[in-house]
């Protein structure tokens, strides 16, 4: 990945999204968000990622998921 990007893989149970939320809160506040970007950017992720966990596994389906973060210019 390049430098401008943080990964982070963890199992596929809701049990983790803390982790996920500490994860997105860090790499947007070392990017230079302010604290309500950071608010709405950790809410959006819980509730995509929740989503997906939901939906995109069977229940009991023991897989790594990944979430990636990639600071990219900004759009005018």
């Amino acid at each position: 990945m390049p430098k401008d990007s943080a990964i982070l893989t963890v199992p596929n149970d809701t049990f983790y999204l803390a982790i996920i939320r500490a994860f997105v809160k860090a790499v947007a506040a070392q990017t230079g968000f302010d604290d309500a970007d950071i608010s709405d950017i950790q809410l959006a992720v819980d509730e995509a990622w929740t989503h997906v966990i939901e939906t995109a596994f069977e229940p009991g389906e023991a897989q790594d998921t990944t979430v990636s973060c990639q600071r990219s210019p900004a759009l005018s």
